[in-house]
């Protein structure tokens, strides 16, 4: 039997003399699950349900017992139709009905119920007791039937254990859905006994967590805060293994001529690291480390610094021909068309001393930050030639 039995009843009472209009459930009109809602900008909503300076209130709750009407959809107030510009006060109630309906399901049911409920052109945000919606005019004309016949129909196609839903919409009455609101908060406790429940069947102590997030008032703050920090664990340790792996790498290409992935893959076994391929891939890639031909002529993995350095010295003395320097500016005379290429290299080096270049067709003038700058460059350019 549910433990929310008891609620359920309770609420029965409350609704049982509040006037309210049966909606239809339409057919045929069901968007799939993965077609979410997206965003629904403030300029693009036609009707604000609720927002944070207004009442709202979510109450979910199950019972075993069955609804022998099946599905129903009851609205207390205007449908969307009539609400095109307004912001009003906005309450949602489901209310599961099924046999075999326990905490597993309901529990997986809260989990997922914004993403049941979202919807293109309506977009929820919700927590433990309260929801907010934003409509745009297209789904306004509508109205709540076809967003709750859409709702209804994921519902039972999520839980085949649901039988029926009692559905309860309640828009612009503020004095319901406040104290719907009231309602919902007494039954946190049981809620949160529910989840605890369903942590404990799934071998974890759901009390006896420590941690907390700034999740506000929700009842799941500790679950997640404890996968939280699970979850940073477990990331610091990859990055430490990485880290410790790209260094060993390093020191790898730079005492030996590795030619291929497979050969520093097998350098890494050698010290220890058994991983994939793809990981070695992924380690070149972050690493900047790139093929270059070494001094022997091999061509072999070098750190793209090292690499960059390589290549500069190879434009520099098949493109140059003659530098010199006034103050704190390089003028660098190249064979014809190649002072671009030129150019793009000495850039590709990062010097920090150097503010600028620009290049012709055949000169590049290079400006330093100051004349002792200019002379350096230019003796280091000239060694390459």
């Amino acid at each position: 039997m549910s433990t929310l039995e008891s609620e359920v009843a309770q609420l029965s009472e409350v609704l049982s003399d509040v006037s309210a209009t049966e909606l239809p459930i339409l057919q045929n009109n069901i968007v799939s699950p993965n077609k979410g809602a997206g965003l629904v900008l403030e300029s693009e909503s036609a009707v604000n349900l609720g927002n944070p300076t207004i009442p709202t209130a979510r109450y979910l709750l199950y019972s075993n017992s069955s609804l022998a009407s099946g599905d129903s959809i009851h609205l207390v107030g205007a449908n969307l139709t009539e609400l095109s510009g307004k912001t009003v006060p906005f309450a949602e109630i489901a209310v599961l009905h099924g046999k075999t309906i326990n905490a597993e399901v309901f529990y997986q049911f809260i989990q997922r119920h914004q993403r049941l409920l979202d919807q293109p052109g309506f977009m929820v945000k919700s927590s433990k007791d309260q929801i907010m919606a934003r409509v745009t005019q297209d789904l306004a004309e509508k109205g709540l039937e076809y967003i709750s016949s859409v709702f209804l129909q994921r519902i039972h196609t999520a839980f085949k254990e649901v039988d029926a839903v009692d559905l309860w919409w309640i828009v612009g009455n503020e004095t319901l859905v406040s104290k719907i609101h009231e309602i919902s908060k007494t039954t946190a406790d049981n809620i949160t006994a529910i989840k605890s429940k369903v942590w404990e069947d799934r071998g974890f102590d759901y009390k006896s967590c420590q941690l907390a997030g700034h999740c506000g008032e929700c009842a799941d703050k500790k679950t997640c805060a404890s996968v939280r920090q699970i979850e940073a664990k477990v990331r610091l340790k990859r990055r430490k293994e990485e880290k410790e792996r790209q260094a060993e790498i390093l020191r790898i290409i730079s005492s030996n001529e590795v030619e291929t992935q497979e050969m520093l893959l097998n350098l890494l076994k050698q010290k220890g690291y058994d991983v994939t391929q793809a990981t070695v891939s992924r380690d070149i890639n972050e690493l900047n480390i790139e093929k270059t031909v070494s001094s022997n002529g091999v061509n072999c993995y070098a750190k793209a610094e090292k690499v960059h350095t390589v290549k500069f010295h190879n434009i520099i003395s098949e493109a140059v021909v003659n530098i010199d320097y006034a103050m704190n500016i390089v003028s660098i005379k190249c064979h014809s068309g190649l002072a671009n290429a030129a150019c793009a290299g000495l850039d590709m080096m990062n010097l920090s001393y150097v503010v600028g270049t620009i290049a012709g067709d055949d000169t590049i003038f290079v400006l330093t930050r100051t004349e002792g700058d200019a002379r350096m460059l230019t003796r280091h350019l000239k060694e390459l030639l």
